[in-house]
């Protein structure tokens, strides 16, 4: 609190004051329309005036205090016989110190993959907010979830040029020295707009609202007891053990539920299962700890249907982005006729391989989706649960 404090010329009471008012309004507080400034006109009595009414009473809330940010780990360490939101909390901080790690290495932009592993963080506690959300009060929730898709979009602006990229040069490998010598204006568009969505990012990564929600968050996940529902404050508490099979079974027969919309699904219906599976492999990865051997195998399972779908997905996105620098060169008349430069030519060539691409990734989905329903991952999935 006292370094934010310092570098952005405030006291530590109107650090706090700022920090409960982004929990309670979010993004608003800094009433963003039109690009006017945020109205910061009396912070100092406004802090004075708010200190400490913030904080739930109940929780065991460390105000005021330092807490250092988590260092990453071997695993989130849960066990069976804990309490389920305790075991939640861990896993958030597990994978929230995963964020910074790759959050210092992003800002340097060495390794495009670093991106990704940010992103897949930040993911994956977005994923496990939602499935232990029932356990924290709601209202903290929402604002964390709020946060972290802050940070997953522009993360996910810059990942989607990074992906369009790699797609483009793989394509490149699969056709002539000649035709792929005309695609430098398509690497050119894509290269400048990825530029700027990292510029965005950087920007995002250096401005308060984030700085605040790393601090909050970071309180969250190192305090036990801090912002627990009423569920998780009755007497009787819920473990691991008691909890992990129910979470587990619901994200199961969420994917189960697309089993009669397999073959004939709209692209919007093979997005959603694509998030479904990923909850549940979620789910799996984090209470693997106590799970059966078998988890490992589930997971793997699961892994080749989302792989699938993520192709397919990187399809769709690819050919509405083609679709977009078409329209936008036909608008404003760069050049005189869409065909008449091998530079768009190859966009249109480009844009034809990836449509093709879409229809066999959706025709041959039902192959993969056999492999789901297998006898043995069931017997898999039931041997990794019924451990506990």
């Amino acid at each position: 609190i006292q370094e934010i404090a310092e570098e952005v010329g405030l006291s530590k009471s109107g650090v706090y004051y700022w920090r409960r008012a982004f929990l309670e309004r979010g993004l608003e507080i800094f009433n963003l329309t039109r690009g006017r400034k945020p109205k910061l006109d009396n912070l100092e009595s406004q802090g004075e005036q708010k200190k400490g009414q913030f904080y739930p009473k109940k929780g065991g809330s460390t105000q005021g205090e330092s807490v250092d940010f988590p260092s990453p780990m071997a695993s989130p360490g849960i066990q069976a016989d804990e309490p389920v939101w305790e075991a939640g909390r861990k896993i958030l901080r597990f994978h929230f110190a995963e964020m910074l790690k790759y959050e210092k290495r992003v800002r340097t932009g060495e390794d495009v993959e670093d991106l990704h592993d940010m992103r897949v963080a930040v993911r994956r506690m977005r994923t496990a907010l939602d499935l232990f959300s029932e356990y924290y009060d709601e209202k903290y929730v929402k604002v964390f979830k709020k946060g972290l898709r802050s940070i997953g979009k522009v993360l996910g602006a810059v990942r989607d040029y990074d992906v369009f990229l790699l797609k483009t040069e793989k394509y490149l490998d699969t056709i002539s020295l000649e035709r792929s010598s005309n695609s430098e204006m398509l690497m050119d568009i894509w290269g400048q707009q990825r530029e700027k969505a990292r510029k965005r990012l950087l920007k995002y990564l250096r401005k308060d609202p984030y700085k605040l929600f790393k601090e909050e968050f970071n309180l969250f996940v190192n305090t036990p007891g801090l912002y627990n529902s009423e569920i998780a404050n009755q007497p009787e508490r819920i473990s691991v053990r008691n909890a992990a099979p129910a979470m587990i079974n619901k994200q199961f027969l969420s994917v189960c539920s697309y089993n009669g919309k397999i073959g004939g699904a709209t692209i919007e219906e093979y997005h959603a299962l694509r998030i479904s599976l990923k909850k549940f492999r979620y789910c799996i990865e984090f209470f693997r700890e106590v799970l059966g051997s078998t988890s490992k195998l589930v997971i793997r399972d699961i892994k080749i249907l989302q792989d699938h779908l993520g192709d397919l997905n990187d399809a769709e996105v690819a050919c509405k982005a083609l679709q977009k620098i078409i329209k936008k060169l036909e608008k404003f008349k760069e050049i005189k006729s869409i065909d008449q430069t091998k530079g768009t030519t190859f966009i249109l060539e480009y844009l034809n391989a990836r449509l093709d691409e879409k229809r066999r990734l959706m025709e041959t989905f039902p192959e993969v989706w056999a492999h789901f329903l297998r006898s043995e991952f069931h017997k898999n999935l039931e041997n990794a649960v019924v451990i506990l």
